[in-house]
């Protein structure tokens, strides 16, 4: 019987100290399984590869007809130049761009693609589009869509701007934190491109 009791009394204290241990003060701030994210935009400006004219609506010469009344430009967005005959436009693809706060507990980024023509002188052809992704304690509040905000079809450059709000949610301790990402494409008519 004493056996028993001391037993008993071994595990009951092996309990007592566990308890003890993992126990917190309940007036202590909760604690995140990580560090405070910073929130800061990461950004990522993608691949640029040369496409062949082929791929493109007429050629890479002026605007498909979806896109004409967005480049703003008198006549539907297309050139003047549009039926030179001997332009030599050469086409490019910007993919896996994207700009927006990433880290431990997720991510929000608005992501682009452009796809653009030039002759070295002018933009001859461009379309492109941004969408916002989002993971983990991120999701997106609000995305406006993209929109033309610079240059022409006939420019020496066309840009494509975005944005997006997000919040950030850490379930369970209360925290919430909120944001704008924006994401401007540029492509310029001798293929150069930036973010």
């Amino acid at each position: 019987m004493g056996k028993w009791f001391f037993f008993l009394a071994v595990l009951a204290a092996a309990w007592a100290s566990a308890g003890a241990a993992g126990a917190a003060n309940p007036h202590d701030p909760p604690r995140l399984p990580g560090p405070m994210p910073s929130f800061q935009d990461q950004h990522n400006a993608g691949t640029v590869r040369e496409i062949s004219v082929l791929q493109v609506p007429r050629g890479g010469i002026g605007t498909w007809l979806g896109e004409a009344a967005t480049n703003h430009r008198p006549g539907g967005g297309v050139s003047a130049n549009a039926d030179c005959g001997a332009c030599l436009s050469t086409c490019w693809y910007a993919s896996g761009a994207y700009s927006g706060p990433s880290d431990w507990s997720g991510y929000a980024h608005l992501n682009g693609w452009l796809s653009w023509c030039g002759n070295g002188s002018w933009v001859s052809y461009a379309a492109g589009g941004e969408y916002p992704t989002s993971s983990g304690w991120y999701s997106i509040s609000y995305h406006n869509g993209a929109w033309w905000s610079g240059g022409c079809i006939g420019c020496g450059s066309i840009q494509m701007k975005d944005y997006m709000i997000w919040s950030w949610t850490a379930p369970l301790w209360g925290y919430v934190d909120s944001g704008t990402t924006w994401l401007t494409q540029t492509g310029y008519a001798w293929g150069g491109y930036s973010t």
